[in-house]
C-alpha cells in the first residue's frame, strides 16, 4: 500500500473509557496504539494555531525578573492522533519517549537590526 506524498503516518497512543457495564469493565480507561494519517496541510494549520496560543502564553514585555533576563524557552510536545499538537506536562516524559522538543530563544540584537550575517562585496 502506497501513501501519498501529502501525508504523514502519525502513531499515538489513544485512551478511551471502558464502560461500567461491560464484562470486567469497572468504568476505567483503556490504552491502545493507533495509527493514523494526517495530511501534511493539516499539520502545518494545528501547529501554526499551537504555536500562536503559546506565544500568548510566553508574551512577556521585557523578559526580566530582577536581574535576570530570560533568553530561552524549552517545551515538550506531541502530536495526537489527529495531528494535533499537546503540550507535556510535568511526569509524562516516561510514556512521551517520542515527543518533540522546541527551544525557543529570544533574537539577539545584532540579528535584529540586519547585522547578523551580512557580507561586504
Amino acid at each position: 500500500m502506497s501513501i501519498p506524498s501529502d501525508v504523514l503516518t502519525v502513531v499515538a497512543i489513544a485512551t478511551t473509557q471502558t464502560p461500567a457495564w461491560t464484562r470486567g469493565g469497572d468504568g476505567g480507561q483503556v490504552r491502545q496504539v493507533v495509527e493514523q494519517t494526517v495530511s501534511v496541510e493539516q499539520l502545518q494549520t494545528n501547529f501554526a494555531h499551537f504555536m500562536d496560543c503559546m506565544q500568548q502564553v510566553l508574551a512577556v514585555s521585557e523578559g526580566r525578573v530582577g536581574d535576570m533576563v530570560l533568553d530561552e524557552i524549552t517545551f515538550r510536545v506531541e502530536i495526537g492522533a489527529g495531528g494535533e499538537f499537546k503540550l507535556l506536562g510535568t511526569g509524562v516524559a516516561a510514556e512521551a519517549n517520542s515527543s518533540l522538543t522546541f527551544t525557543l530563544r529570544r533574537e539577539s540584537s545584532r540579528a535584529r537590526s540586519g547585522i547578523w550575517g551580512t557580507r561586504k562585496p
